[in-house]
C-alpha cells in the first residue's frame, strides 16, 4: 500500500522557509467539478483503524494532550474524533466538537470574507488599501515600489513586518483599531511583491478594512457574514463569547495556559472545532454554497485557490493562493494541494485538501509540540483516503536555481548567510565544507549532482539522521543580482539565505556594543524565557547573539546593517528578516526598540567584540 511522502517543515519551528510545488487551478466555475466514488465503509475501516494507531502511539511519545480530527469528503464528514483530553487537569476527553485557539487558520476565514466584500463592490482587490483605510499608513524606505493593495495582503506579499510582538498575547489586547494606528511610526521590510513573508500585521490591516465597511467590530462582522452562515454556531472571533463548555486548555511544554487572548484577531484569533471547520471546508467544495446559501461566488474560490505570486523572482518554487498554501505538500495520487498550518505557541492545528478530489483533513491539538504529529497524521490520513482515487497528474515546476551548467566553486560557497536561522558561516578545509549555524555544526556533503548534503554530528562524531536533514540539498545560485543559498526539498527550490559582504561598522555604533535587555516585559516573554541579547561586531559582521531558550542549548546570530546614525536593518530577504530596529531616547537614555519592546543597554561603554 502506497503511502504519503512524510513532510517535515523545518521552519515551523523556527527553521521556516518556503517550498513548492506548482498548479495552476482553472479560474472556471465548474474547476472542481470531480465526481468523488465516495468512500464506502469497507474502505474506510481499515483507514481508520490505521490513523488510530498512529494517532496514539505520536500523541503517547510526544506527550500530546489532546488532538481532535475530521475526514470531509464533498458536504459531508466521513470521520471525525476526538483523543486524550480537552483539559488533563479535570480529565475532559477531547471530541470533534471540542474548541481549539486555530491561530494561523483564522487567515482563511478572514481571507473569504474579504472576497465576499469584493464581489459586493465594497473593496477592490487590486487598488491601494490606502483608498478603503485612509488610517493605515508605515514607514518606506522603498518609495519606487507599488502602493500596498488588498491582494497583497492576501498572499503575504504586502512587506509588511512579519508580527508586531509586544502586546500580542494578553489578557486584554488593544483593539485592532489601535493597532493598525499605531503602524505609521514602523517601517515596511519590503516593497510589494518582492518576497513571500507571512505578516500578522497585514491580516489585522484587512480585518480593519472589514471594520470599516462593515461598520461593525470584526467580530460581530465575521459572526454575521460567514460564522452564522455556515452553521459555525460555536465558532468566534471573540475569546469572552467562547463556550466554556467546549474550550480546551492549551498546554505550552505541558504547562497550562488560560485566559490569555491574542490581539491579531483577523490573524489567529479564531476559536473552532475540527467540526465547524468542516462546514467552512464543505462550502469550498460546493463552489460557495452553504445551506442553501451563495457565501461566496465559485470565482472567489477559484481565485482563493489560484496562484498569485508566479512573478516573484526571490520566491522560487513557493506557491501560494490568497491564504492557502499551494506547495510543499505532495500527496502520491496528485492533483493540486491546498494546506494552511497553525503554529501558535500553544496550540497545532492543520487543513489540508485536495479540490479535484473534494477530500480534506483537519487536524487541532491543544499542545505547542505537536507540529511533526499533525503533518504526519494529516498527511497520512489524506493519503490513505486518496487511495480510493484515480491518480491525477501533477505538473511539477523547478527554477533556474535547481541545475547548474558548472559546478559550484569555493567562492560560490564560502561565506556567511543570513537565514531565517541566524547566521550560517561556511568554512572549507580542501574539499571538506562545514555550515556553523544555531552554535552547532553540519558538515556539507558533496553529491553527484552538484548540490551538498547536510550532516549532523554528534559531538563532532556520530551522525545523527535528522530527518529534514536526510531529504535537503543545499546549493548557491545569482538570482536577480543577489547570491543566495537555496535549499531543495523534495526537489523543490526555497530561499534560504542572502550572502553577506564585510561592512565597516561606524564609530557611533561601536559604542552601542555590548549587552541589551528588554525593559518592559510581557506575558509572551516570560513564556519562552527570552533573557538578554548582545550586540556584537565580530569577522567585519555586526549581529545580536542570544542563548535559544530551550534544551538545546541552541545559539542564534542575527546579523544587522546599520542604514543610519539610528537605524539597523535585520540582514536577509523572507519571514522575520528586513525588518528595522530603532534607536529612540527615553528620559535621557538611549533604548533599542524592535517589534515594540525596548531594550536598554546593561553595560555602556563596554566594546561587545568577539
Amino acid at each position: 500500500m502506497n503511502t504519503p511522502t512524510k513532510r517535515v517543515d523545518p521552519w515551523a519551528r523556527g527553521r521556516r522557509c518556503a517550498c513548492s510545488l506548482l498548479l495552476l487551478i482553472c479560474a472556471l466555475p465548474n474547476t472542481y467539478a470531480a465526481e468523488p466514488t465516495g468512500l464506502t465503509p469497507e474502505q474506510l475501516a481499515p483507514i481508520k483503524n490505521a490513523l488510530n494507531k498512529l494517532i496514539r502511539a505520536e500523541m503517547k511519545s510526544k506527550d500530546v494532550a489532546g488532538m481532535s480530527i475530521a475526514l470531509v469528503e464533498d458536504q459531508k464528514i466521513v470521520w471525525a474524533e476526538g483523543y486524550g483530553y480537552a483539559d488533563r487537569a479535570r480529565r475532559l476527553p477531547a471530541h470533534a466538537g471540542t474548541l481549539y485557539s486555530v491561530g494561523g487558520l483564522s487567515t482563511l476565514l478572514t481571507a473569504t470574507a474579504v472576497l465576499q466584500l469584493a464581489e459586493q463592490g465594497g473593496i477592490d482587490l487590486d487598488q491601494p488599501v490606502k483608498k478603503y483605510l485612509p488610517e493605515f499608513s508605515i514607514r518606506t524606505r522603498f518609495p519606487k515600489g507599488p502602493e500596498i493593495t488588498a491582494r497583497h495582503l492576501l498572499s503575504h506579499h504586502s512587506g509588511l513586518p512579519a508580527m508586531y510582538f509586544k502586546g500580542m498575547w494578553a489578557l486584554k489586547p488593544e483593539p485592532i483599531t489601535a493597532f493598525v494606528a499605531r503602524l505609521k511610526d514602523e517601517y515596511a521590510a519590503y516593497p510589494p511583491n518582492y518576497v513571500f513573508s507571512p505578516s500578522f500585521p497585514g491580516y489585522d490591516v484587512l480585518g480593519r478594512v472589514l471594520e470599516t465597511r462593515c461598520k461593525q467590530a470584526f467580530a460581530v462582522c465575521m459572526r454575521e457574514r460567514l460564522l452564522t452562515p455556515l452553521g459555525m454556531k460555536h465558532s468566534t472571533f471573540d475569546y469572552e463569547r467562547a463556550n466554556r463548555a467546549l474550550l480546551s486548555v492549551h498546554y505550552w511544554k505541558e504547562k497550562p495556559i488560560t485566559g490569555q487572548t491574542i490581539r491579531d484577531t483577523p490573524a489567529a484569533g479564531l476559536i473552532s472545532s475540527v467540526t465547524e471547520l468542516s462546514y467552512f471546508m464543505q462550502m469550498l467544495f460546493a463552489n460557495g454554497l452553504s445551506n442553501g446559501k451563495q457565501i461566496v461566488k465559485p470565482r472567489s474560490i477559484s481565485d482563493m485557490l489560484h496562484v498569485q505570486n508566479t512573478g516573484v523572482t526571490l520566491d522560487l518554487d513557493t506557491r501560494v493562493g490568497m491564504a492557502w498554501r499551494l506547495s510543499g505538500v505532495r500527496l502520491p495520487q496528485g492533483g493540486t494541494v491546498a494546506w494552511l498550518s497553525n503554529e501558535s505557541p500553544f496550540a497545532r492545528g492543520r487543513m489540508v485538501m485536495v479540490p479535484e478530489h473534494k477530500l480534506g483533513v483537519i487536524v487541532l491539538t491543544n499542545s505547542s509540540h505537536s507540529t511533526e504529529m499533525v503533518e504526519k497524521i494529516s498527511e497520512r490520513l489524506l493519503g490513505l483516503a486518496l487511495q480510493t482515487r484515480k491518480a491525477i497528474a501533477s505538473e511539477s515546476r523547478s527554477t533556474m536555481a535547481t541545475t547548474r551548467t558548472m559546478p559550484l566553486q569555493r567562492t560560490d560557497i564560502v561565506g556567511h548567510y543570513a537565514t531565517a536561522l541566524g547566521l550560517i558561516s561556511v568554512t572549507a578545509d580542501k574539499d571538506r565544507y562545514r555550515a556553523r549555524m544555531l552554535g552547532k555544526s553540519l558538515t556539507l556533503k558533496r553529491q553527484p549532482d552538484g548540490m551538498f548534503a547536510p550532516e549532523y554530528r554528534l559531538l563532532g562524531l556520530v551522525p545523527i539522521p535528522i530527518s529534514v536533514l536526510k531529504e535537503a540539498r543545499m546549493t548557491t545560485a545569482n538570482i536577480g543580482g543577489r547570491h543566495l543559498a537555496v535549499a531543495h526539498y523534495r526537489n523543490q527550490a526555497r530561499l534560504l539565505g542572502e550572502r553577506l559582504e564585510p561592512q565597516r561598522l561606524p564609530e557611533i555604533w561601536r559604542k552601542r556594543l555590548g549587552d541589551y535587555q528588554v525593559v518592559e516585559r510581557d506575558p509572551l516573554l516570560d513564556l519562552v524565557k527570552f533573557g538578554k541579547v548582545t550586540l556584537t561586531y565580530s569577522d567585519d559582521l555586526l549581529y545580536f547573539h542570544y542563548n535559544v531558550p530551550g534544551w538545546l542549548d541552541l545559539v542564534a546570530n542575527v546579523p544587522v546593517r546599520p542604514v543610519s546614525d539610528t537605524e539597523l536593518v535585520i540582514e536577509g530577504s523572507g519571514w522575520l528578516l528586513g525588518e528595522t530596529i530603532q534607536v529612540i531616547q527615553r528620559n535621557g537614555t538611549e533604548h533599542l526598540r524592535y517589534s515594540g519592546y525596548e531594550l536598554r543597554q546593561l553595560n555602556p561603554g563596554h566594546i561587545g567584540w568577539r
